[in-house]
């Protein structure tokens, strides 16, 4: 599987493809991009163009021993774009592609530790957000930071 991630916390996005979807090139931008909104535009039915797009590139080492394709990281122009194909990922389900947004480390350690919480029963990261819901509650409860992950059971 490969990731498509978006940089730019707001505008950007990782797509994860099958390693022969977006083959290894010889780091030529326009190829890249052109294969992402043909891909796109395949899978999900959403025509980007390539003036939407700040940059695009493959992220992480190639590794010949493994098997294991590389994300691609795009940077969009406006965040109309993103939330455009980050609202029809739903679409990719079963499929060897995901679209997801890229968080900074620190995000994804406190994404981590809110999910160990017993205490807490779905939590998700949604336009530069952590947002979750505890059990036995059905409101959408937000993050606010490092303290208040420690008040939380």
């Amino acid at each position: 599987m490969r990731v498509l991630t978006t940089w730019n916390k707001i505008y950007a996005f990782k797509l994860m493809t099958p390693e022969n979807t977006l083959s290894e090139m010889n780091n030529i931008r326009e190829n890249l991009q052109e294969k992402i909104i043909g891909l796109v535009k395949e899978e999900l039915g959403v025509e980007i163009k390539e003036k939407e797009i700040e940059i695009a590139h493959k992220i992480g080492q190639t590794r010949r021993s493994q098997n294991k394709p590389r994300a691609v990281i795009i940077k969009f122009l406006s965040n109309k774009s993103k939330v455009q194909l980050l609202s029809k990922r739903k679409l990719l389900k079963g499929k060897s592609i995901a679209i997801m947004e890229d968080m900074a480390s620190d995000l994804a350690k406190r994404l981590k530790k809110l999910k160990d919480k017993s205490s807490v029963e779905k939590a998700w990261f949604v336009n530069g957000k952590i947002r979750f819901i505890q059990r036995g509650d059905t409101g959408i409860q937000e993050l606010r930071g490092w303290n208040h992950l420690s008040n939380i059971a």
